[in-house]
């Protein structure tokens, strides 16, 4: 109930949204400044302020707030009231009287006056707004109703005020208050601020339509443009374009329950199809004033004809279609022309596929139709409509297959996600695609769709840890007959590898003391995408890792490495990659790379010291042993041991000589744990 009312409020009064659940308690003000005057309308916003302004009345008070283009603070401007006492509703005598003259008054006096206030025949428009609400509302909906639509009603019910005390270059605020503030309760004032130099210009309503249709026109206007200038609308018609006459007793106002609606709708029911009805609209403002009226917009009711009907398809050599149709009397006596469409889907799109039939014609002959088509007449009237028969399905035996998808090409990403895609077949019948896989060659293809595909392009997916080292595709192009195309070509795809090679074997690891050195030997890796083979050295007491090899053709299998260092202790790693770089590793064990011998010392000398009468033996060493033997021979004769001398000095006399002798030396080196140097070679001297 109140609903509706607040609705009618919302509507009629400068659509201020006011739903029942939000009313609130105050007063909705509103200027129209005249050059020589400012008028002023208010109206509560709920049934009870406007009780209370009904019983106490309302000031109505003036703020100078600028003038000459100075501002003045709206607190410490001077109030000025345009009403020596409060502003009340004229007595009811008084408005009997002027309800001869404007019966809107007449309306305001029964909504303020009367005990029981009904409607005995409620207006065309509006009684669809108050019929069954409750009888507050309704008296409330009616006075406000009225006052907008009437400046004398307005006037009547204290809602309407004329300020001529005005000046140019002033700007005001108004303030409209009920006189007093009830008990338990508070009434906001409506404020509206205006000056003279800012008159309300008003403009027809926009984008008016009327849309004809059997014995009915539907009109329709933009009215959100239009909200808080118009109130309500007055719609005229006319059948000559000249006399227009309302179509309502009273205006019409937005029938729409929404606040944001854009536009506004009313159904005009017209006397026949025959006549030519034009329609205009025009504006009224709160004040009760009119705008300009809208564009004239004509035209004639549509009848309503019997669908056209295509009762029968008939196939010609299973190569064409003929259709034939019937066309009941009225529609004959009025069709302009026949158009035969066709479509693939009973929804369509449909295409004109004959040249503009007459009415008399009964039949076409579609000489290419599709495998399936659905058909449709189209026919154009004298009076303007376009008029469709139903669809009719047709049907030719389809028995020749799509070609083969063809320009296939794809990829597999690492994850094992396979993307394929072909160009697209170009008959016009193509249902869809089939595609098909195997992992070989000489295997069967089988099927990986669950369903036609009806795009060209297959998203799969394939494991890639696999031995099978490529995937292969084929796809097959299905029409709407299920007629299947060959085979495409083969699009053959390779996965990603993933798949280490197999290991390589080490067969031999040993020593070789005549060298010295070790030595290797093993079994290549059998995996036939071998990129490299990389073998390394590892020091174990030095923690130290050394490239010795670096094979691309995965062919040598053994090596020699005489780099070692004699006493370390070493293993070797064999890193075998593909070209996916995939790599697999192995190793020897520990190797103690060790012979019990160190190479001969090589910086032996000897100097005679003739006038000591001895001969000096010195030498050199970076690997010092713990102890030295120095061997002598004289005059060729075998070496027998001269001295053992430590690691402290790295020299030796010898002093038993003799003129005339030939003395050979040798030494060699030898430490705690055993290991000796080669004995060195012969230094000779003749003393």
């Amino acid at each position: 109930m109140k609903k509706a009312v607040s609705l009618l409020i919302a509507v009629i009064f400068l659509a201020c949204h006011l739903q029942a659940q939000q009313r609130e308690h105050r007063v909705i003000a509103l200027a129209n400044p005249k050059g020589d005057s400012i008028v002023l309308r208010w109206a509560p916003a709920s049934f009870i302020t406007w009780q209370m302004g009904n019983k106490y009345g309302y000031w109505i008070e003036r703020f100078v707030i600028a003038k000459d283009g100075n501002a003045a603070s709206f607190s410490t401007a001077s109030a000025f009231k345009l009403n020596n006492a409060p502003l009340r509703p004229w007595p009811e005598a008084q408005m009997e009287n002027a309800a001869v003259i404007d019966e809107k008054v007449a309306i305001v006096k029964e909504a303020i006056y009367s005990k029981d206030f009904q409607l005995t025949s409620p207006e065309k428009n509006i009684g669809n707004y108050i019929t069954q609400q409750g009888e507050n509302d309704v008296r409330y909906g009616f006075a406000v109703l009225a006052c907008d639509l009437s400046p004398l009603a307005a006037q009547a019910a204290a809602l309407r005020i004329v300020d001529r005390n005005v000046k140019k270059g002033e700007r005001y605020a108004y303030r409209i208050s009920v006189a007093q503030q009830p008990k338990g309760l508070t009434i906001e004032p409506g404020i509206y601020v205006t000056s003279v130099n800012e008159p309300v210009k008003l403009s027809p309503p926009q984008e008016f339509a009327v849309t004809f249709d059997d014995r009915l026109a539907r009109l329709q206007w933009l009215s959100a443009l239009d909200r808080g200038i118009y109130t309500a609308y007055v719609i005229e018609r006319s059948t000559d374009g000249k006399s227009f006459h309302p179509l309502t007793d009273l205006p019409v106002i937005n029938g729409s329950e929404r606040p944001d609606a854009q536009l506004s709708f009313y159904t005009d029911s017209l006397t026949d199809n025959e006549t030519t009805y034009y329609y205009r609209i025009k504006g009224i403002t709160p004040f009760g004033e009119t705008g300009p009226y809208s564009t004239v917009v004509s035209g004639l009711g549509k009848p309503i004809y019997d669908r056209p009907f295509i009762d029968t398809v008939i196939i010609l050599n299973n190569q064409k279609l003929q259709l034939r149709w019937t066309l009941s009397q009225d529609l004959k006596k009025k069709t302009q022309s026949i158009y035969v469409s066709r479509a693939t889907k009973a929804e369509g799109p449909y295409q004109d596929i004959s040249p503009l039939l007459i009415k008399d014609v009964v039949s076409y002959v579609d000489e290419k139709p599709y495998a399936n088509t659905y058909y449709r007449l189209k026919i154009k009237t004298i009076d303007g409509q376009t008029i469709y028969s139903l669809p009719q399905f047709g049907q030719v035996i389809d028995t020749i297959p799509p070609g083969s998808p063809t320009g296939l090409q794809g990829a597999i990403d690492q994850g094992g996600k396979v993307q394929i895609k072909w160009t697209s077949n170009a008959e016009a019948d193509l249902q869809g695609y089939r595609v098909f896989r195997a992992n070989a060659l000489h295997e069967e293809f089988v099927e990986v769709t669950d369903k036609l595909l009806t795009r060209n392009a297959f998203v799969d997916s394939v494991m890639v840890e696999t031995l099978s080292e490529k995937v292969h595709y084929r796809v097959v192009a299905v029409d709407k007959n299920f007629n299947p195309s060959d085979y495409s070509a083969i699009l053959t795809l390779a996965r990603p590898d993933k798949i280490a090679p197999s290991a390589p074997v080490f067969i031999t690891t040993k020593m070789v003391d005549s060298i010295p050195a070790i030595q290797l030997a093993w079994k290549t890796s059998t995996s036939g995408d071998v990129m490299r083979q990389e073998l390394y050295r590892v020091n174990k007491l030095l923690n130290q890792r050394t490239a010795v090899l670096l094979d691309t053709t995965n062919q040598i299998n053994q090596w020699i490495d005489t780099t070692t260092v004699l006493g370390h202790t070493y293993y070797y790693e064999l890193i075998v990659s593909d070209e996916a770089g995939n790599s697999v590793s192995t190793r020897t064990g520990d190797i103690y790379f060790e012979t019990g011998f160190r190479p001969a010392i090589k910086s032996l000398t000897a100097q005679v010291d003739r006038m000591k009468k001895q001969i000096v033996l010195e030498w050199k060493e970076r690997s010092i042993p713990d102890v030295y033997y120095i061997y002598k021979s004289i005059n060729n004769q075998p070496l027998v041991l001269l001295k053992k001398v430590d690691n402290k000095v790295a020299l030796f006399i010898d002093a038993e000589i003799k003129i005339g002798n030939t003395y050979t030396y040798k030494i060699k080196g030898e430490w705690g744990n055993g290991n000796t140097t080669h004995i060195s070679k012969p230094i000779t001297i003749t003393y």
